[in-house]
This record gives C-alpha cells, structure tokens and sequence, in this order.
C-alpha cells in the first residue's frame, strides 16, 4: 500500500507496528503493519532541514486514544487516525468510508469511500 507514498519527499515513514491490533479496521491496522505512522515533512526554507508538518496518519497509540477520547465527547462511531489540521478528527466507519467531524459546528461530514482514496488527497 505504502509503495504509492515511498517517492514521495513529503512523506516521513515510521517503523512497521509489530503487534496484532484487531481492536482498529482492517485497511488501518494493514497500514500500521507497513508504518506505524505517516508524518507531512517538509523543508525549511531557512535552513534546509527537513520539519514535521503533522500527522496523516497517526502512530496507532494516538489512534486507540483518540478514537477513545472523541468517541467519549462527541456523537461519533469510527476509528480516529488522524485530524484536519484544526483538531476536528478524521475517523473510519466499520464500513471503510471515511469522514471528519466538526468539533464546533458539532457536525459530521463524509469525505472519501476509502483509505486508497484519503491518499489522492495527499498526492496531488
């Protein structure tokens, strides 16, 4: 799934999870199974330097408390893996779609039918 990504200058990857983790979707827990997170880097313009952006996907800790802390405060049923940049999640239903959820408008809007398809968003 990753071999889309390797290429990619802007995307740092993590070394693969090597635990089972059943408790997330499969299409997420195949993916932690390749990279244990995906961090947006770029380069510092100054310095040269590669620096993180932000979590596309997150590390699958921060997926378990995630999804248990949004699940807890707000009306939302998913697995959450990563967030808008604004701290609104972006969450998996059992049915592999994907959507966010406004925190403050308390609304939730779908995004993509997959995670091959939450990709295209970052390739472009």
């Amino acid at each position: 799934m990753l071999n889309i990504l390797s290429g990619n200058n802007n995307i740092k990857l993590y070394p693969a999870l090597d635990i089972e983790c059943s408790d997330i979707p499969k299409p997420l827990s195949d993916l932690l199974h390749e990279s244990n997170g995906i961090m947006e880097i770029m380069e510092n313009p100054k310095t040269k330097e590669s620096m993180e952006i932000g979590w596309i996907v997150y590390p699958y800790e921060r997926i378990i408390e995630d999804t248990q802390f949004f699940m807890n405060e707000y009306p939302i049923e998913g697995c959450v893996f990563s967030d808008n940049g604004c701290g609104d999640p972006i969450y998996m239903k059992s049915d592999g779609k994907i959507y966010l959820f406004e925190c403050i408008a308390g609304e939730e809007y779908f995004e993509v039918d997959s995670i091959d398809d939450f990709w295209g968003m970052y390739l472009h």
